[in-house]
């Protein structure tokens, strides 16, 4: 009773205005008539917006498993690249290169190179001399030969250190001169001898090579060995591309004064005399020409 004739004081006093209001929410409470609020709506509706919410997103998750599902890898066996062929050099090929090629150094290249310059040209060059030459490099051909049958991308150069970049290294020398002295010689040889097939694999290989050594971890000058290589036989795809599809041979002319060759596309100026002209290559028991410049 106190309390409700505290509140009709309150609502009659203009100067308690806020205490009427705080008033008449005790006298609710004391009296049991407790109004319902707008919080309880406002949470039932975020609990089913957050529902709602997470149902589309649970949808939306599934659809784009649906569409963005990577496919299953295609089979790619047939195109995976084959592995390097087995071989006595281990698995570093060019190491193993390096080391023998030290034991046995391209030798003879210096005395042929002042004859062909004397010669006027490495065609001009006894045949005798180069076939010697060549035989006395059997054993760095098949060194040669040997690592061309690995895959360059086993090759690295042996352990050099920083320091090194100033000094000599032996073994750089001697693979610069298997690919730009001995595979030059061998490559004209076979020009000479018009096996224009034989001549391309030989230039391709050099090329190979060249970038192979290019390719190995190494140093600058090592860099620059293998560019040198490869530089020499770009030269000599140069000469014989032109000469590699044709069906002619060279012509020989024999004559008084010695044999005389005459290359496909070349003019030859002959003195009074007999000649027998042949063809490179030519059988022995095939059609000879005799010709009589009078």
């Amino acid at each position: 009773m106190m309390l409700r004739a505290l509140a009709i004081f309150c609502q009659e006093s203009t100067g308690f205005a806020w205490l009427r209001e705080h008033s008449l929410a005790l006298t609710s409470f004391m009296e049991g008539k407790f109004e319902k609020t707008t919080h309880l709506p406002r949470r039932s509706r975020r609990v089913r917006w957050l529902l709602v919410s997470g149902l589309v997103l649970v949808a939306l998750v599934g659809l784009a498993r649906l569409v963005f599902r990577d496919a299953s890898p295609p089979d790619e066996s047939q195109i995976q690249p084959l592995p390097p062929k087995p071989t006595v050099m281990g698995g570093n090929p060019l190491e193993h290169f390096c080391v023998e090629i030290q034991k046995h150094p391209v030798s003879g290249y210096q005395p042929l190179l002042r004859r062909a310059q004397v010669k006027g040209g490495s065609e001009n060059v006894p045949e005798n001399e180069v076939r010697d030459f060549l035989d006395k490099n059997a054993v760095q051909m098949r060194l040669f030969d040997a690592l061309m049958e690995t895959d360059p991308a086993t090759w690295n150069w042996p352990e050099v250190h920083s320091s090194s970049i100033f000094k000599v290294i032996p073994y750089v020398d001697e693979c610069d001169s298997v690919g730009s002295e001995l595979q030059q010689v061998r490559i004209d040889w076979l020009i000479r001898q018009e096996k224009w097939q034989d001549a391309l694999n030989e230039i391709f290989k050099t090329m190979h090579y060249g970038l192979g050594l290019c390719g190995a971890r190494g140093l600058p000058k090592h860099w620059v060995a293998g560019l040198g290589c490869s530089s020499e036989a770009e030269w000599q795809l140069s000469r014989v591309l032109p000469k590699a599809h044709a069906d002619e041979a060279t012509l020989k002319i024999a004559g008084s004064a010695g044999v005389t060759r005459d290359p496909v596309g070349h003019k030859v100026t002959l003195q009074k005399g007999t000649y027998k002209i042949t063809m490179v290559g030519q059988a022995r028991d095939d059609n000879t020409l005799r010709l009589t410049v009078r």
